[in-house]
């Protein structure tokens, strides 16, 4: 029998987020339960302690284990922006943007407690703090020491997302209007990157991606405005992607004309939309400008003609979460019913998930 005088403040926060988590109502929960409406409601709100009988016919009812309604409360977390790109600002509503940095401090918070589980809490390091951002050029040399430090070399990044989580940083995936593209924060000392899977161009979230980590990783000069640090941002993402010495292995030092097939090509390769090919080519100055407007023509008119612009095949999506709660469960560190908490499903889904997984586990 648990001692609900000293969980007086756990068992109505748990009761309520798993009936949430459930999505159902104060009214649903009773016809599942066998319980009054009105008695949910007062053990939600601390007006009146359930009996074991109680505890037995809701963990039931809301497909979790009894421990899981009396664990002490998640740890907490503060979540500051970083910085917030002037296009997510102007395209969608104070409320809705609220909300997404609402649902990040949720996942960040799970992510932690998830890794303090495991005993996998990973560390930070920008490589490149030493770097002060003024112009382009400092730019191109902070991508090429990242790089250099990350062991990534001139070629592709595979992806992305996996890149970053690696390397210490918190990704979370919203699914929201295709206006919001992503945004950098600080959970603490912690690096975060949101990222939206609405936008359903996967070079369009590569790019984004790389796009916050300049926010989170250069250290730009104290007098620059921000729509200075935004394009500044851009160029850290595209040289990144498509670094200079590979441009100029693809392209050679000079170039005046191009074809479809060719940035088709480039763009299956490294991951990078054909029209920020086009524009790391001339910052690269392997066209000029002149030669630049040319290509942008040609992109317009391959457009109307809705030419086959290529698709470059990368899943980017965080998975250190998914990761981290599997070996969890089959190492027996945490509860399904804990689990199916952190995870935002229910025990009996978790559950089905987990039994198809263990079957395959290697002892």
């Amino acid at each position: 029998m648990y001692n609900l005088s000293s969980n007086s403040n756990v068992f109505p926060a748990r009761l309520r987020a798993a009936r949430e988590m459930a999505d159902l109502s104060l009214q649903d929960l009773a016809n599942i339960s066998g319980l009054s409406k009105q008695a949910i409601s007062k053990f939600e709100n601390s007006q009146l302690r359930p009996s074991s009988e109680a505890v037995v016919k809701l963990a039931k009812a809301l497909e979790i284990s009894q421990d899981f309604l009396f664990e002490e409360e998640l740890v907490e977390t503060n979540i500051t922006l970083a910085s917030v790109a002037l296009r997510e600002k102007s395209k969608i509503i104070i409320d809705e943007f609220e909300a997404i940095k609402k649902d990040t401090v949720d996942y960040i918070v799970r992510l932690i407690e998830l890794e303090n589980i495991a005993e996998s809490k990973q560390d930070f390091k920008n490589p490149i703090s030493d770097i002060i951002i003024q112009t382009k050029k400092d730019v191109e040399k902070a991508a090429k020491q990242l790089r250099k430090k990350w062991n990534l070399g001139n070629v592709q990044i595979p992806n992305v997302v996996e890149l970053l989580e690696d390397k210490g940083i918190k990704v979370y995936e919203v699914n929201r209007s295709e206006k919001f593209e992503g945004f950098a924060a600080w959970a603490g000392k912690i690096p975060v990157i949101v990222i939206n899977s609405a936008i359903k161009e996967i070079t369009r979230i590569r790019f984004t991606a790389m796009h916050e980590l300049g926010h989170i990783v250069l250290q730009f000069f104290d007098e620059l405005d921000e729509a200075t640090i935004e394009r500044l941002c851009d160029a850290f993402s595209g040289e990144l992607l498509f670094p200079r010495e590979a441009i100029v292995i693809e392209f050679g030092h000079t170039r005046t004309k191009v074809t479809i097939e060719e940035l088709k090509y480039l763009k299956e390769k490294y991951g990078i939309s054909i029209l920020a090919i086009m524009y790391s080519t001339y910052q690269a100055g392997v066209i000029d400008s002149k030669t630049y407007n040319l290509w942008k023509m040609y992109y317009n008119q391959w457009f109307a003609e809705e030419k086959d612009f290529g698709k470059f095949n990368s899943e980017e999506k965080p998975q250190r979460f998914n990761k981290l709660l599997y070996s969890c469960i089959i190492e027996e560190k945490i509860s399904l019913g804990k689990a199916s908490v952190l995870a935002g499903v229910k025990e009996g889904m978790l559950k089905k998930k987990f039994h198809s997984l263990e079957k395959h586990h290697v002892n």
